[in-house]
């Protein structure tokens, strides 16, 4: 009888087991509610007129320049690596070096410095990317890379990303350009013009502690329980 009843536990444990890990996985909202990025001695708060966001896993949303270019990252030519506070607590490092260029900007009107994304860790539910979007330089484009933007992830707003930003006039008296891309080049469309340090944060599929793992438990307690009153009938 004790062999039947091992049996029958192990049995209802892999059932159970079965159950529990292999149903798929249901996933939640998380809210973007704060986000600042500290370079050094300044710190950027920029974009609560837009927050707090709700996104569902493989949402995003995208922070750059609001107004003018308030969010100008490489020229503050400070090789401390940006600090990037979600939430008022969960920090993400940018060692790349790709909002700031590690302090090494030239700080010149010709320097193109747009960047692709990179990841830059995961925590809290989130996974961050930064890049760099500069459309008002005036030096070439590279074939390779023709917009002056990030173009690996979306940048704006699409049916995934929400962009909290937007592009401004180009200082007056900017020299002219021949790339049609750039907010300076002839017949542009006016208060076109990016130069911004980007982040987008990313919504994780995050899968909360199953409270079937609280019945599993409880199943196999009561089975046990059930087995030692049966053995003590039987005895």
């Amino acid at each position: 009888m004790r062999k039947k009843m091992v049996v029958l536990i192990a049995i209802v444990a892999l059932v159970m087991g079965v159950t529990v890990f292999g149903a798929p996985s249901v996933s939640h909202a998380i809210s973007v509610n704060t986000v600042t990025v500290t370079i050094g001695g300044s710190v950027f708060n920029l974009w609560g007129a837009g927050l707090p966001i709700n996104l569902n896993p493989g949402q995003s949303v995208t922070l750059a320049q609001t107004s003018d270019f308030n969010f100008d990252t490489s020229d503050l030519r400070s090789a401390v690596n940006p600090v990037i506070n979600v939430n008022g607590g969960t920090l993400f490092t940018d060692t790349t070096t790709t909002l700031n260029f590690g302090g090494t900007d030239p700080n010149t009107v010709a320097f193109n410095e747009a960047r692709q994304y990179v990841s830059i860790g995961t925590n809290g539910g989130f996974e961050v990317f930064v890049a760099y979007f500069d459309n008002i330089h005036t030096d070439p484009c590279p074939a390779a890379a023709p917009l002056s933007r990030p173009t690996n992830r979306d940048f704006f707003t699409t049916a995934n990303n929400t962009l909290i930003g937007n592009p401004t006039a180009a200082p007056a008296g900017f020299p002219t350009t021949g790339n049609p891309n750039h907010c300076t080049s002839a017949g542009a469309t006016a208060n076109t013009c990016w130069d911004t340090g980007v982040v987008q944060i990313v919504a994780l599929n995050v899968v909360p502690e199953p409270t079937s793992l609280l019945l599993l438990g409880s199943g196999l307690i009561g089975v046990a329980a059930w087995r030692r009153r049966h053995l003590k009938k039987s005895a």
